[in-house]
């Protein structure tokens, strides 16, 4: 071999302008997953009638509970597939793909195929043992697609990621299924995003009120704010759909900052009509943490003539986290204006309790699916014991979302829990619906509670 050839061997490889550029490794990957996936759906479609698609998409290794290294994601979604692998049922197929998402194929004619949807996103949410002493709760996602036979492969995975998309929208833990109206509340979405900042600008929104029943004597103790959009065309825009528009248009900090005004009007007309129930606003780090968040704040209270004691703050630690220093400066600077903090989802709090001691607190909050979670694990149940615990030892009410049977408010009540919002305590309604259902509980609730005796 001439030497000239020895030596262009060794040399490392430079792609000139004829040459097309490789994609991404994981590029590669990603698309063989999916077309694999479409290969299996092609072939199941000439053996059976119908098939249903469930996408079960995973949260970012960053949001998982426990604190998981980026390089730890191959090995967890390794012993998740592991996992959901032994509890497939006849006629189902498990294919994982990547992006954080696994695929469950399934017969239709089987039945409990929606049941199958719950039971897949319990199991993905199921704490699993990875490394010792370290429990990963994933966040999940599910969306689900239906197949007649006949349909395109290519085609029915459109469906079944515009359901996922629509799923991710709504939160963790949702589940959608795919149907005519999800291609149309697509289109409509963007028509929302793009008439959110004139309605934000205009205030164009309502105020509604969330009860929080106490768990003991059945009274309503106070309300939580949401905001609801009337919109000219497409009807009313609830409080959910409205913050997942709000997070993805990036306009959550003025979205919360709406519901301040229209709640010192609600607490000002209630001093009027003789009433002093609390209402909570909820804020997230990134509203908390602007330019004399509090000062303004306190300023407007007290121009409404609100006491500090009736408006109470909800903190929450979701999406971009600022800086721990400065959130714990900011909360800091909150309590000493004399409104009491509400930790709410108390599960995804990564601020260190201890930078918390000295600040009177309302109340810590949790959401009723991810207190059962605790009960599926022996230690996390210790856990959600502890949780208690803790919440009424830092002066405040332990609470829960979600509540939504009157089997869940006796559960929690067992639990030690002192209140509970949800569908079971009544939706959210308009102030002068709140301060009715509120007289006509509060009329009807025990006079004594039993643990003060």
């Amino acid at each position: 071999m001439p030497s000239s050839q020895r030596s262009r061997r060794h040399q490392p490889y430079q792609a000139d302008d004829s040459t097309p550029a490789l994609p991404p490794r994981d590029a590669v990957e990603r698309a063989c997953g999916w077309a694999h996936l479409q290969a299996a759906l092609g072939q199941a479609l000439r053996s059976v009638d119908a098939l249903d698609l469930l996408v079960a998409e995973v949260g970012q290794p960053a949001e998982w509970a426990g604190g998981v290294r980026q390089g730890d994601a191959p090995h967890l979604m390794g012993l998740i597939a592991e996992h959901l692998s032994a509890q497939l049922e006849a006629g189902e197929s498990l294919h994982p793909l990547k992006d954080q998402r696994i695929a469950i194929l399934r017969r239709h004619r089987l039945d409990g195929t929606e049941r199958r949807c719950e039971r897949l996103l319990v199991e993905l949410r199921r704490p699993l043992a990875c490394y010792p002493g370290r429990h990963i709760v994933p966040e999940v996602t599910l969306g689900a697609a239906h197949f007649e036979a006949g349909t395109d492969p290519a085609d029915g995975l459109r469906r079944a990621l515009a359901a996922l998309q629509t799923a991710r929208t709504e939160g963790s833990g949702a589940v959608v299924w795919h149907r005519p109206v999800v291609d149309d509340y697509l289109r409509l979405r963007r028509q929302l995003l793009h008439d959110l900042p004139e309605a934000l600008r205009r205030a164009q929104l309502n105020l509604v009120l969330e009860p929080a029943i106490c768990l003991r004597t059945g009274a309503v103790v106070g309300g939580r704010a949401q905001l609801r959009w009337p919109h000219p065309r497409l009807g009313q825009i609830e409080a959910a759909e409205l913050s997942a528009l709000a997070r993805e248009a990036g306009k959550t900090p003025e979205l919360e900052l709406c519901a301040v005004p229209l709640t010192l009007e609600h607490l000002r007309n209630d001093i009027e009509a003789g009433s002093r129930m609390p209402v909570t606003i909820g804020l997230s780090a990134a509203t908390l943490v602007t330019d004399f968040f509090a000062e303004r704040l306190r300023d407007v209270r007290v121009h409404a003539g609100v006491q500090a004691s009736l408006l109470r703050i909800e903190l929450r630690q979701e999406g971009l986290r600022p800086d721990q220093d400065l959130l714990r400066q900011r909360v800091h600077e909150l309590s000493e204006t004399g409104v009491e903090a509400v930790i709410g989802d108390v599960n995804r709090w990564h601020m260190p309790l201890q930078h918390l001691l000295g600040i009177p607190l309302a109340g810590v909050e949790c959401s009723v699916a991810w207190a059962r979670e605790q009960l599926s694990e022996p230690r996390s149940r210790s856990a959600l014991g502890a949780l208690v615990r803790v919440g009424h030892a830092l002066g405040g009410s332990v609470g829960a979302s979600g509540a939504d049977t009157a089997e869940e408010l006796a559960w929690l009540r067992e639990l030690r829990f002192d209140h509970a919002r949800g569908a079971a305590c009544g939706h959210p309604m308009l102030p002068a619906d709140f301060v009715a259902y509120a007289h006509a509980c509060n009329a009807r609730a025990s006079r004594i509670d039993p643990y003060s005796i």
